[in-house]
């Protein structure tokens, strides 16, 4: 579980240094925008599938999951910047990727029609091998 752990804080900071120093891969505001990507008092908000092997995160979350709730869990709380990592638990549970691909740019159209100034960063889903811990 710690190794886990490890591994999940690793690839946050580097995902966050790699938005920094890459300007930020934006939907909103363009890279012509004088405004940093990080500034004192921003409101970061990640949102996607469970994370629940760290104790934290809804177990089984989808993207029409997500959507149920993205007014209140996101719009509402304002971020500046906002991560979005959403689509193992659709891939593993048979979701075709056609309704994924259609709920998702459905999440994305509300997040900038509810957060015009938005800087959104979009990860790609993927899982890791991990080993079982026995005990």
């Amino acid at each position: 579980m710690e190794n886990r752990m490890k591994m999940l804080e690793r690839t946050l900071i580097a995902a966050a240094l790699l938005v920094w120093q890459s300007g930020g891969a934006t939907i909103g505001p363009t890279s012509q925008d004088p405004m940093p990507v990080f500034t004192d008092g921003a409101r970061i908000l990640f949102q996607g599938d469970s994370i629940t092997d760290g104790n934290r995160g809804i177990s089984g979350n989808t993207v029409s999951a997500l959507a149920r709730r993205w007014q209140t869990d996101t719009i509402d709380l304002k971020p500046d910047i906002l991560s979005i990592l959403i689509g193992v638990n659709d891939l593993s549970f048979g979701v075709p990727a056609e309704r994924y691909e259609q709920q998702y740019d459905q999440l994305l159209a509300d997040t900038m029609k509810g957060l015009p100034n938005v800087r959104l960063v979009l990860c790609e889903p993927f899982g890791l091998p991990v080993a079982r811990e026995e005990g």
